[in-house]
């Protein structure tokens, strides 16, 4: 299943049944590989980027604004320790995805697909008519943790950043999906919106990147301030301190955000 779809799946599943360590996981917009950035161009950043990923410690990456051939180049950045799920966004496939990468040495990868953020989700490179410039994608997986047995669902996005009704829809259509689903939850992304109004639209989840006010994950390399990006689950987990990586090299930036990383395990442990 590589398609648009639903997590149409049982309502029973695996609940933990025996200890595990706590798994960290990272939503990282990765900033559109063809931006004309400057000395902040991907071909400058590469190199950053894949020093940050070759550390290892991350289990789960949700990546945004990620074009066809910076997924390649990702996938072989993280080795073939991790399946890699993405889809276009556009109607053939193509464009940006919200690509995610999961370690197979601690999750195995069940049924994953993805769905459009719009009235019509199946239907590809569909839109709410009162979205702004782009068209916008889900995508989801479901995932068994081979150290305690659980299953849960990871989901990874990338909301409308031009239009706020568009990306709380987008948002209600996800949060949907993981009530419908009825199993523990992961959810990653960049929203496009400040922590008020993703506090109003995500009630129920637990916001596992919650920082101090005044601390920012997009800085547009250095000329902006805004949180925007995040990580959330439902209440099966629990989790510790989120963490940004703020690094920079000779003046280069991993990208336009910092990555944002938190761990987590399930609360029934």
């Amino acid at each position: 299943m590589d398609g648009l779809s639903f997590p149409d799946l049982p309502k029973t599943f695996a609940r933990p049944d025996r200890p595990s360590a706590p798994f960290a996981a990272t939503t990282f917009n990765v900033r559109v590989g063809h931006a004309p950035d400057g000395e902040n161009a991907w071909p400058r950043r590469r190199p950053l980027v894949e020093g940050f990923l070759k550390e290892g410690g991350r289990a789960l990456w949700g990546f945004q604004e990620v074009l066809p051939e910076v997924a390649a180049e990702l996938s072989a950045m993280l080795g073939p320790d991790f399946v890699c799920l993405g889809r276009g966004r556009e109607a053939d496939g193509s464009g940006e995805q919200v690509m995610m990468a999961v370690d197979r040495r601690r999750f195995e990868v069940g049924p994953f697909g993805h769905f459009m953020l719009s009235p019509t989700p199946l239907v590809p490179g569909s839109r709410y008519e009162f979205s702004g410039k782009h068209v916008r994608i889900c995508t989801w997986a479901a995932l068994t943790d081979r150290q305690s047995g659980g299953e849960f669902l990871f989901f990874n996005t990338h909301l409308d950043h031009q239009s706020l009704r568009a990306a709380e829809e987008g948002l209600k259509l996800i949060l949907g999906q993981i009530r419908r689903a009825g199993r523990p939850a992961l959810l990653s992304g960049d929203f496009n919106a400040g922590p008020e109004l993703v506090a109003k639209w995500t009630e129920g989840l637990s916001d596992a990147s919650d920082f101090p006010p005044g601390t920012f994950t997009y800085h547009a390399y250095g000329r902006e301030a805004l949180k925007i990006d995040y990580l959330f689950c439902t209440s099966d987990f629990c989790f510790a301190e989120p963490q940004l990586d703020r690094r920079t090299e000779g003046g280069v930036w991993l990208s336009d955000h910092f990555p944002l990383t938190n761990e987590f395990r399930f609360r029934s442990e």
